[in-house]
C-alpha cells in the first residue's frame, strides 16, 4: 500500500511540473529600471559603465538627480583614479569627467578622482546645453586618459523617467 502512495505521488508531482511552463515569467522592470533591447560588447576593464538616465521626467539639463546622467563602477580588486576619462555619444559629442560632471566633486578632495573597488561615480549633465544621451538609437562610449574604449552601452529607446541598466543574462544586449 506504501508504494502505491508513492508511485501515486510520483506521478501527480511529474504532472503537476509540467504545467510550471504555463506560469508566466516576472517582468524585468522594477523600481524604474528597466532592461530593454544595442550593445556590441561587454565590459572588459574594471571600470564599467553600470547605469544610465537618458530621458528623465522634465528637463534633460536639469542639474543631478533630474537631469539625464550616468554611472559608472569599479568591477576590478584595485582603485582606480579616473583623471582625463571622457565619453562619447554616437554625435561623438564628449563628456569630460571634470568638476561640471561628476557628482559630489569635491576641488579639495583627490578621491573625487578615484573610484575604489566595488564602489561607483555619478556623471551628470548638469545644466550643460551640450547634447548627452539621445531617448532612442543611442550609444555611449567609456574611454580612459589613454583614448582606450573600456566600456559601451546602447539603447533603441528609453521611456520617460527610467533608468537602464545591462541586462544580466545577456552582456551584448541593448540595455
Amino acid at each position: 500500500m506504501t508504494s502505491r502512495i508513492k508511485s501515486f505521488s510520483l506521478i501527480l508531482v511529474f504532472l503537476m511540473s509540467s504545467f510550471l511552463a504555463f506560469i508566466p515569467a516576472p517582468e524585468l522592470e522594477t523600481q524604474g529600471f528597466e532592461l530593454t533591447s544595442g550593445r556590441a560588447s561587454p565590459c572588459t576593464g574594471n571600470i564599467c559603465l553600470s547605469e544610465a538616465m537618458p530621458n528623465p521626467n522634465g528637463a534633460d539639463t536639469a542639474t543631478w538627480p533630474n537631469g539625464e546622467w550616468f554611472e559608472i563602477t569599479n568591477t576590478g580588486t584595485t582603485n582606480i583614479d579616473i583623471s582625463g576619462w571622457y565619453a562619447n555619444n554616437k554625435n561623438g559629442n564628449q563628456i569630460m569627467f571634470d568638476s561640471a560632471s561628476i557628482v559630489g566633486y569635491n576641488s579639495s578632495n583627490p578621491a573625487t578622482w578615484t573610484i575604489v573597488p566595488g564602489d561607483f561615480l555619478v556623471l551628470a549633465r548638469n545644466g550643460s546645453s551640450m547634447s548627452w544621451l539621445t531617448n532612442s538609437a543611442e550609444t555611449l562610449e567609456l574611454f580612459d586618459s589613454s583614448n582606450s574604449k573600456q566600456d559601451e552601452a546602447s539603447w533603441t529607446s528609453a521611456s520617460s523617467g527610467s533608468s537602464y541598466v545591462e541586462n544580466p543574462a545577456d552582456a551584448y544586449a541593448d540595455w
